[in-house]
Parts: C-alpha cells; structure tokens; sequence
C-alpha cells in the first residue's frame, strides 16, 4: 500500500513538472508577441534558449511545489491521508504565497509610501494565499465538464491579465513587483494546465511521460555549468530587456551564478586612488589658458533628464543648441549612472564611487572654503528629495519655488507645474545683487524630470499619438525658454563677459526605447549620454570630439574656482584639457552605473569606440559599437573576445564593482 502511495506521489510530482513546464513555456510564448530582438541566433535560436531555460525553471519549481505539498500534507494529516486533495489546499496556498512573498521582499517604496515598504510582502502573502486556497476550493468542486473549462479559461484570463499588467504598467519598473506577478500567472497557467490535464487517465499518462522529460531536463540543467552558460550566452540580448523573458532572464541569474566573466576582483588601489595623472606641462597650460578667467563668476545650469539629443536640436531647443556652438561644446558627454543620485554625487566629487577627497571635499566644499558667494535655485520638489538623500549637495543660500500644490505630496515625481522661468529669475535677481563680488551659482532645472505629470495648461496642445515623445519635447521646449531667459539676462545685466556657464545633465530618458519610458535601471545610450557645454570669456568655441564624463566637471569647476587647487583623487580629467591638446589622452575609463530600487542592476565601461555591459548578478557581459546606428543593438562579445576581456578586467578591478 506504502508503494502504490509513492508511485502515486511520483506521478503527481511528474504532473506538476509537466504543468510547470507548459505553463512556462506559455509565458514564453506571450513574450514573443511583438518582440524583436531575438539576438545573433534569430527566431529560432532564441526560442530554443529560452524555452530550455523557462522549461528547466518552471519544471523544477511547480515539482518542487507539489512534492513539498505532499510532504507537508502528510506530515499535517497522518500517513493514511498525504495524498487528500482537501488535506493539501492550505499547504499550497502557503507555498505559493511564500514563493510570492519572496518577490516582494525586492519592492522598495520611496518618499511618504516608504513606511509602507514592509507591508507589500505582507500584502502580497495574505492575497496569494486566500486567492489561492479559493482556486483550488473552486477546482474541487468542478466536477462537470463545463465547470472545469469554465476554471481552466478563468485561470487562463488571469493569468494573462497579471502579464500585460507586467508589461504594460510596470514596465521596467520595480523588479520585485515584476517577479511576483509572473510567477502569479504561472501558478494560474500551472494549475489551469494540472486541472485539465488530471480528471482523464488516457490524458495523464502521456502527461506524466511529458512531466518526466521535463523534470530530468531541469536536473541536468540545474546541475551543468556548460549548459547553464550555453544557455545564458544565446540569451545575452536579453540583458537589458524590460520584458517579461528580460526581467525573468535576469531574476534567474543569482540562481544560476555567475556563468560568464572572471571571479569577484580585488579593487586596483594604487590605480584609482591616485586618479588621472597629469603632466607639469599639461598643468602649467591649463592655468595659462585661465589667466585671463581667473576672478570669473561661475554659473551651472543643472537640467534633470536631458537627453544630449533632444538639446542638439535646434527645432526642440533652439537656444540650447545655439549655446553649445557658442562654447566649448562636449558632444561625446556621457553620464556615470542612469539616476540622479549617482550621477550628481559623482559630478559633485569628480570620483565614480561618489566618494569626496579627505581634504578638500566636494567641488561644493572648494567653492565655500574659497570664499565665493554662492547659491542654489531650484524647485520645492527637488529640493526635498536631494537634501534628504545627498546631503552634500549644501549651499549658502537656497531659493526653493513650489512646483506642485501645498496639499500635494511629492517625493522624486508628482511635480505638476514649471519653475524654470522663476528659477531663472530668481537668480538672476540674486547675481545682479552679488554682481560687486565673486559668485558661483546653481540653477538646478526640474521640469523636465516632471514631463509626464505637468498639467496641459503648461504644456499646451501636442499630438502624442502622431509622435509619443512630443510631450517630452514640448517640455523641453518650456526649459530652451527658461535658459534662454537666463543667457539674455546676464547680458542685459553686463555679466556675461566674467561669467562662466557650464550647461549640463545628470542622465538622459528612455522614451519608449524597448518599451521603456522613464530612466534608472539600465545603460542605454539614450539615458547615459548628456549634454554638456561650456562658455568661458576670452576662450574661442570650439568642439572637442574626446569622450568625457560627469567626473570631469568637479576637477574642471575647481581649477576655475582655484587655478592652484589639488587635482590628485579626481577620476576625472580637466577637460581644458583637451580644449589646449586635441591628442591628449585620458589614463582611466569612463564607469557607468544602473540601479533599480537602490541596488545595482548593471554596471558598464567605456573605452574608445566599445561599451561593455556586465549584469550585477552575473551572466555574458555585452559588448557594444558606438559607432553603430543603435549602439545598444550590438554585441561583439563572441567576435572581439580580446577587447571583451581587456574591458572586463578595468570593470570589475574599479571603484564601482571590486572588493575593497
């Protein structure tokens, strides 16, 4: 009796390997709806690589699942009912609503929701269980035919309904809230497939057959590297894909390891600590090419989510691209993150690991010690977050103007109303009252960050059907206003010829990119490349076509500032210069960083006409050609495996990725 109760504990262990597998395999499927990105192997390659990866996951987890119920199941009600299909509803709904919670666990709110963090697993437990435990009560009692397909079609629906919520809503967005709600529609695909598969014995036999194949693929699969790593190279494209078979590829690398790529590396100290060396020769022609700047004023104008294209263009930003001709134009800029806060805290310090030199701090800390009067001009929104969050960003004077109604809360986004003209006149109003000293001021303009929610009042008619960005553009449209005020009142103020102004961005925005609409999480040319312009009296424009990075804004701030200051520690360069020696070279690579939820999801270097992208979980890195038409649709890491190693060995020896 004890043996027939196994061999029926196997079948149905087999059951749930079949249904898990075909459930995933479902999911795969939907993915290929509209997809094209399909990587070097096409179509068919890439179907075979992520049906061997889905089907080996999803075999082994619903396997897993039903065999603990039947353990647990038994270990509750007694040996002579383990198999009682009642005895066993609770133990799935808690396994399930385990596996569920365990997703949730990555979810991180931000701002007034942040309190509310540790509740989302609690949510998430309490609704995957009673939905459920109801599941499987209502598939008990189907008994006719019609009732079951009733059952089976509802799963169905659900199921899909949770991946175009995946999909379409949260995109990209909170990786945690994505795992859940995938595996929540493959626990509906499994149990839809386990209910109509189970009530026929000539249908569960060969199901079971299915079931076994599955479940030994899974075994080999989990326990062979070569197969993982086959598995995972196919799958590279997927990489930096917000899709569901992206976010699922890149949730599974933990479980894998890392199947690509050199061990942890120790951080290159002596390397990076020192910084960019500099030659007496180049020192003594970056502070002639100042002499005749050195009392100069200092202005930054600061756009959050600039992309460097959109201020190119002089149909979207007529003043902005009439400026970068006027300067020393930068079109090679890129940032050092895809979000604000690890892109700023590099640009304040000149260093990837946002970390300020011992003596001297942040270019902000040079600016005080050296006596400048200096002020920020911002809006209320942005205010809050970088004060809470980068403390270092501290100025003497700070003009903060509302950009949303008082009983609005905003925490990073919800900014419903431009400041950029009232910022800009606010500081001009502040450097005509300074204008008998010396000053550095910061114009930080928000609107931009806030494109989805401005009200139309502000950002008139626009046609987003006809062009799905013109609603960015039309913002963009409202910041050329504001800068431009700002450039004409210098002049009318008599300023403009001792008066520096340094126009950058901290990260660019997606745009619809694969999907993708906002920025963070990944390292694409349209978020990582800025714009950046500098126009410094007595120096003729000019374009410099070298590569430069956000580090290099603080060592260049800080030789305006202070022609003698210290340029050991900096990351960056001086980008002076390149502007006195176009073969002048850089001696460390330009970093990049991406994050999702306050942890890193990819970090990336930079070095002549190559971009290499390594998953912080693990898996293939990508390599990159900045010269292709999207340079994000390449990858030579199998064609150029030499320079994908050389680049590899400066990414993970670097302050971003190595082991101090």
């Amino acid at each position: 009796m004890l043996a027939f109760g196994a061999g029926r504990a196997v079948r149905r262990v087999l059951h749930g390997a079949a249904a898990g597998a075909a459930a995933a395999m479902a999911i795969a499927l939907v993915d290929l709806i509209g997809r094209d990105r399909l990587g070097n192997g096409g179509f068919t390659g890439h179907l075979t690589a992520i049906s061997a990866l889905f089907v080996a996951v999803g075999a082994g987890l619903m396997a897993a699942v039903v065999a603990a119920t039947l353990a647990a199941s038994w270990l509750v009600g007694g040996a002579r009912r383990w198999l009682a299909f009642r005895r066993s509803d609770a133990v799935v709904a808690a396994l399930v609503a385990a596996t569920v919670a365990g997703a949730l666990q990555k979810v991180v709110l931000h701002g007034p929701f942040a309190k509310l963090t540790s509740l989302v697993p609690v949510v998430g437990v309490l609704a995957a269980f009673v939905t459920v435990l109801v599941w499987r009560r209502r598939a008990e009692r189907a008994r006719r035919r019609r009732a079951v397909a009733l059952h089976v079609v509802g799963s169905i629906v659900v199921g899909l309904g949770l991946l175009w919520l995946d999909l379409r809503v949260l995109r990209g967005r909170h990786s945690g809230a994505h795992l859940a709600l995938e595996l929540g529609a493959f626990f509906f695909f499994g149990g839809a497939i386990a209910l109509a598969t189970q009530r026929r014995a000539w249908v569960r036999r060969p199901v079971v057959v299915v079931g076994a194949a599955a479940f030994a693929w899974s075994a080999l699969f989990f326990g062979s590297a070569d197969q993982r790593r086959d598995r995972f190279i196919a799958l590279s494209h997927l990489t930096a894909d917000p899709s569901i078979a992206g976010n699922l590829y890149a949730q599974s690398l933990p479980l894998m390891g890392r199947v690509e790529g050199p061990a942890p590396a120790r951080l290159d100290i002596e390397r990076w600590q020192s910084g960019e060396h500099e030659t007496t020769e180049q020192t003594e022609s970056a502070a002639r090419l100042r002499s005749g700047c050195v009392e100069c004023n200092i202005v930054v104008y600061f756009v959050d989510t600039l992309r460097a294209d959109t201020a190119a263009d002089p149909d979207v930003m007529p003043a902005a691209s009439f400026f970068t001709k006027s300067a020393i134009h930068f079109p090679q800029t890129y940032s050092t993150a895809s979000d604000t806060l690890r892109a700023l805290s590099s640009l304040l310090v000149g260093r990837y690991d946002g970390q300020p030199d011992e003596r001297e701090g942040s270019v902000l800390r040079r600016v005080r010690s050296r006596g400048l009067d200096n002020a920020l001009f911002i809006s209320t929104s942005a205010n809050d977050y970088l004060q809470a969050q980068l403390p270092e960003f501290r100025f003497d004077e700070v003009v903060a103007l509302p950009d949303h109604s008082p009983d609005v809360e905003v925490w990073g986004y919800g900014a419903d109303t431009p400041t950029g003209d009232a910022v800009a006149r606010s500081a001009l109003s502040w450097m005509n009252a300074h204008r008998d000293s010396r000053f550095f001021a910061w114009i930080y303009n928000f609107d931009l960050h806030g494109w989805r929610q401005m009200k139309d009042e502000h950002v008139g008619p626009v046609d987003e059907v006809a062009r799905p960005d013109a609603r960015y553009r039309a913002v963009a449209g409202l910041v050329d206003q504001s800068f431009r005020a700002l450039i004409e009142g210098l002049e009318e103020l008599k300023l403009a010829d001792r008066t520096i102004v340094l126009m950058v961005s901290d990260h660019g925005e997606a745009l619809g990119y694969r999907g993708f609409w906002t920025h963070s999480t990944f390292l694409w040319q349209s978020l990582i490349r800025v714009p950046l312009a500098i126009r410094v009296p007595g120096l003729e424009p000019r374009e410099v076509t070298h590569q430069a990075s956000l580090v290099d804004i603080a060592p260049t701030i800080a030789r305006f500032v202070d022609p003698a200051s210290n340029m050991s520690g900096f990351h960056g360069v001086d980008l002076m210069r390149f502007y006195v020696d176009p073969e002048a070279q850089r001696g460390l690579p330009l970093l990049l960083h991406a994050s999702s939820e306050g942890k890193p999801t990819m970090y990336g270097v930079v070095s002549g006409g190559r971009k290499l992208i390594l998953p912080s979980a693990g898996g293939p890195p990508l390599l990159h050609d900045l010269e292709g038409d999207d340079p994000d649709e390449t990858d030579l890491a199998t064609s150029e495996p030499n320079d994908t190693a050389n680049l590899l060995d400066l990414l993970v020896a670097s302050p971003i990725v190595a082991i101090q």
